[in-house]
């Protein structure tokens, strides 16, 4: 797309609830495909892969969105993911949770603690943001023991160990700390604490924790409530 079609689609994804979910649903799958590649036959997946991207799929006369843009084309690529994950990620659903849920990357509260300047006052940041999540960890567990109230270094460690796929301790350290969701940071801990609780194939144990974020009015309030139901169905 050029410039003026990424800001105006932008601007649809942002002041339209059904796109923004169709889109986040869409992006978080095709995540999932490089976890993919790392885990089975990549030559048998990229094989499908063509196959299924070069199959005919009918565009709708009537689109949703309109606009000087149109996003039909986002049809046959949701169609595309769907039948990738049916094929590759049976029996898979907290890894379809988490590439739909987790994303650090793009979460303010996140990013409001990751400034560049913490890179140079705390060195495990920067190892974080070059994702040598192992001695991101090291050195902020180092930080834990001296200092427990210290919850922007638990956050960063419990990223950290999810990255790592080594979440089990940093969910207990969470629980122990006993954090409230009565302000950003707070609320930012238990979300990332319920999504590991998921990917460590806790789904009930996650639903229970997350009500308080579905209930209160900020940040993550909506997806809270979305995945909640989800883990409930």
């Amino acid at each position: 797309m050029s410039g003026e079609e990424t800001a105006a689609f932008e601007k649809e994804v942002n002041s339209n609830h059904t796109l923004e979910a169709e889109y986040k649903d869409v992006s978080a799958a095709y995540r999932l495909i490089g976890d993919q590649l790392q885990q089975r036959d990549e030559e048998a997946f990229r094989k499908k892969l063509l196959e299924v991207m070069k199959a005919p799929v009918e565009r709708q006369s009537n689109p949703v969105l309109t606009g000087r843009f149109k996003w039909y084309y986002l049809v046959p690529a949701a169609a595309s993911v769907a039948l990738l994950l049916i094929l590759f990620l049976t029996n898979r659903g907290s890894d379809r949770i988490i590439a739909r849920y987790f994303d650090p990357q793009n979460d303010p509260v996140v990013l409001a603690y990751s400034q560049d300047t913490r890179a140079v006052s705390d060195p495990w940041m920067a190892r974080y943001k070059e994702g040598h999540y192992l001695d991101a960890m090291e050195n902020l567990s180092l930080i834990i023991q001296d200092d427990p109230e210290n919850h922007v270094a638990l956050l960063f460690f419990l990223l950290s160990s999810m990255e790592a796929g080594l979440q089990d301790d940093a969910i207990e350290r969470v629980i122990r700390s006993d954090i409230k969701p009565d302000h950003q940071l707070g609320r930012s801990l238990i979300w990332y604490n319920c999504l590991a609780m998921v990917k460590s194939g806790q789904p009930g144990e996650a639903a229970e924790r997350l009500q308080p974020l579905a209930e209160r009015p900020g940040y993550y309030q909506r997806e809270a409530a979305r995945l909640r139901k989800k883990l409930l169905k």
